[in-house]
């Protein structure tokens, strides 16, 4: 969606979302908001704190209260703010829509989807600091990240044994290390995927195969599919990774979906600004069993 602004007055709400530890700016509107559809909404807050104002970041709801009285309201929760936001005037830039507001069972239910579209918003703005890193990259610093990532692969045990690799095209903000590996192990059986509907499905194929895909990713024809076994290597890509091998995917869910049953040797190549200590994740989110970290220089 558009970026679009709406801005308003903090007011005195009914306290519930504090109860819960989910504390909710309740802004009374008066610029702004026509041209927003019903939702919950991932936001920029501008707000005021020791005299000075500072652009947070925050997830938003916008219209009905189903769950309660099915009234109009626009409520922001600000991350990582603690201060009284009572009587203060909001600036919210309003980033991406999460989902739609829904009438659930209890409170409790609601707050447990509170709780899992403030992880979202935790998974977007760490998107966007990665990305705005590997946009902080030249051409040289993405072209020494080549080398050093073939060095680290060609020295791992698993990837040396394996005879079959699953692989991926890698797109601007991925390190481009794939090409130059096929090249480099002709004898490597490859497999790359292809996205089918909602799933995400593997088949045989060598670089110089792949075709212009769906999203613009390089992917091969049609064939047999094929499934990792355990004794595969496949490389898995990843916004970032933490010290626990959690991944942060683009957020489309075909990895983590088709991770779920897979029990090869998962490998992420990341840059060093991708590998952070911990991070936002959920139930469904897939880990890897190695990480290799690159550096640009």
């Amino acid at each position: 969606m558009d970026k679009c602004f709406l801005s308003g007055r903090v007011v005195r709400g009914e306290g519930i979302g504090s109860r819960f530890g989910v504390s909710t700016a309740n802004l009374d509107l008066f610029e702004g908001g026509n041209n927003i559809d019903e939702g919950v909404y991932v936001t920029r807050v501008r707000v005021q704190s020791q005299d000075q104002f500072f652009w947070m970041k925050g997830v938003m709801h916008f219209g009905r209260k189903k769950t309660f009285d099915d009234e109009f309201s626009v409520e922001v929760h600000v991350l990582d703010f603690s201060d009284d936001l009572y009587n203060q005037e909001l600036e919210v830039e309003v980033l991406k829509k999460l989902r739609e507001v829904r009438k659930f069972s209890d409170v409790h239910h609601l707050f447990f989807q509170i709780e899992s579209d403030i992880v979202q918003a935790r998974k977007y703005f760490l998107r966007e600091s990665v990305f705005l890193k590997w946009d902080d990259l030249n051409d040289k610093q993405r072209e020494k990240m080549i080398p050093h990532s073939i060095k680290k692969i060609v020295q791992n045990r698993n990837f040396l044994h394996a005879k079959n690799i699953f692989l991926y095209a890698p797109m601007n903000n991925e390190i481009g290390f794939v090409e130059n590996l096929c090249k480099q192990f002709p004898d490597k059986v490859c497999f790359f995927p292809k996205i089918e509907g909602a799933e995400m499905n593997f088949y045989r194929a060598s670089w110089n195969d792949l075709i212009l895909g769906k999203y613009g990713i390089l992917e091969p024809l049609e064939a047999d599919e094929v499934l990792p076994k355990k004794e595969d290597v496949m490389f898995v890509p990843a916004v970032a990774i933490d010290y626990q091998l959690n991944r942060l995917g683009k957020g489309g869910g075909f990895y983590d979906r088709f991770l779920l049953n897979v029990s090869a040797y998962k490998i992420a190549v990341i840059p060093k600004f991708s590998y952070v200590e911990i991070l936002p994740i959920e139930n469904h989110d897939q880990k890897v069993d190695e990480v290799m970290v690159i550096d640009s220089e």
